[in-house]
């Protein structure tokens, strides 16, 4: 299990010299007042939105997706998919959108099946597989997927801003830990100011892009 604390990833951070879509350095504290705020604005500094993002729907779409759910959903996940829209990241990543007609990538649909696997685990192996299964509080819900099978999930709480991150290799128990939401995570991940040794050492590689995909295209 492997734990990630801000202070680490904002040193990171500041020593491969971030800076911001203006092009002026960014300091750690800095970083985190702005990340805080909404943390999708670090993310677009170094992941290029579409210019027209597939598959996304106003706040009327939301309200139903939550009530689907079961729960709000963090912010900046919110404006992830509003900015973002429906594709992969890095050619490896994608983040389950839940205005998707893809149900391997719509977030309730695949959520669900997620999940049942999830408890199936846990009463198989429980030494092992140690997070409760949301709704439980401080439950696991997914958000991603990456093309080898590893799981990204929230850590649940009853404040939404408050949900961390969870990384689950593919076909096992071994797990990443990120104190931090998941645009904060995503952030670090393709800056490598973070290492999640549960995914490939080999992503990201290079210049990370963002690619726009239709529904039907991607499992």
């Amino acid at each position: 299990m492997v734990y990630c604390r801000r202070r680490k990833v904002w040193t990171r951070w500041e020593q491969k010299g971030f800076r911001d879509s203006g092009g002026a350095l960014c300091t750690p504290a800095n970083l985190w007042k702005m990340t805080k705020i909404m943390g999708i604005i670090a993310l677009k500094s170094v992941l290029r939105p579409p210019e027209k993002p597939l598959e996304i729907v106003g706040n009327d779409g939301w309200e139903l997706v939550e009530q689907r759910v079961g729960a709000r959903l963090p912010e900046d996940y919110k404006a992830f998919i509003e900015c973002y829209g429906t594709g992969r990241i890095g050619a490896f990543l994608v983040v389950l959108n839940p205005f998707s007609t893809n149900r391997f990538i719509n977030l309730i649909d695949r959520s669900r099946v997620e999940l049942e696997g999830l408890i199936a685990l846990r009463q198989k192996w429980p030494q092992y597989y140690l997070h409760d299964v949301f709704p439980s509080p401080a439950g696991l819900l997914p958000f991603a997927s990456t093309d080898n099978g590893e799981i990204l999930y929230w850590r649940t709480a009853c404040d939404p801003e408050q949900w961390t991150v969870v990384v689950y290799e593919s076909r096992g128990p071994k797990h990443y830990d990120f104190d931090g939401r998941m645009t904060d995570f995503l952030a670090a991940l393709l800056t490598r100011a973070i290492q999640c040794d549960v995914l490939p050492r080999t992503f990201p590689s290079g210049v990370v892009s963002f690619v726009p995909g239709m529904s039907g295209e991607l499992m």
